[in-house]
């Protein structure tokens, strides 16, 4: 009889292990699951603008602007409830945002890639309000991190209004002609400033020399910067930079100085 007690006390003690066994692999088991089914961390990579390796939104503000387009946060969020295509859209609805890609990898770890939007022209308007253009027409505000190295223009400018590349306006008149400006990569840094004169016509300051050049409003811009060209190239080496105060490429055809 004392054997048999023993040996139920063996087997006793045996169940009890193997519980506590069964409790701990499915304790493993559950955090494991878990692991499986929730994100981990947020990565953000955000391109850098050009050469110049600046940014106009940081990563701080990428995150904020998710906390505050979702009620859960996205670190340790079930997979299930992970929406990549709002996280998208949200993050492509700020002014600095050309393009995001959100994507998860196989670690759970939620990745968001940032393309943002190039400057071409810095906007100071008749009140006083300064914003930028970019390749597209779309108006950035100015960022806190970043002053982009583009022409600035200012004058006779109207408040920015949605629909100014279908009507003839100054502003119009600007945004075509940084676009054409920044196809060429001399004429691009030869401009420093563009002014709109009360008649519409478009004075352009080069970054060296005080030399303005009267170029009228935005059209025929092939022609008129082609002349420009043909007249550094042929003139100024033998008259000098100094000599004349404006170049008048408004005419066709021919070139109009005034010392």
């Amino acid at each position: 009889m004392k054997q048999l007690e023993i040996i139920n006390e063996k087997l006793r003690k045996s169940y009890w292990m193997l519980g506590v066994g069964l409790m701990v692999v499915v304790a493993l088991a559950a955090a494991r699951y878990k692991g499986h089914t929730h994100t981990k961390t947020l990565v953000v990579e955000i391109e850098q603008l050009g050469q110049d390796g600046s940014f106009l939104i940081m990563e701080r503000d990428v995150k904020r602007i998710i906390q505050n387009s979702f009620v859960e946060e996205i670190d340790g969020m079930d997979l299930k409830k992970v929406q990549l295509e709002r996280m998208e859209k949200v993050l492509e609805d700020d002014p600095f945002v050309k393009d995001a890609e959100v994507w998860i990898d196989a670690n759970n770890k939620v990745h968001i890639k940032i393309e943002q939007r190039q400057p071409i022209v810095r906007i100071i308007d008749n009140n006083g309000l300064n914003y930028y253009f970019d390749a597209e027409g779309k108006k950035i505000p100015t960022s806190k991190y970043f002053t982009a190295r583009v022409p600035v223009a200012t004058g006779y400018l109207p408040a920015y209004f949605k629909e100014y590349q279908v009507t003839d306006n100054a502003l119009h008149d600007v945004f075509k002609l940084a676009k054409f400006l920044k196809k060429n990569e001399l004429l691009d840094a030869m401009v420093s400033q563009i002014s709109v004169e009360k008649s519409g016509d478009i004075i352009l300051s080069p970054e060296f020399g005080k030399t303005k050049i009267v170029l009228g409003r935005a059209d025929h811009l092939t022609e008129k910067f082609k002349k420009l060209l043909i007249f550094y190239k042929e003139a100024i080496p033998h008259e000098g930079w100094r000599k004349y105060k404006t170049i008048n490429l408004k005419f066709a055809n021919q070139v109009v100085c005034k010392r």
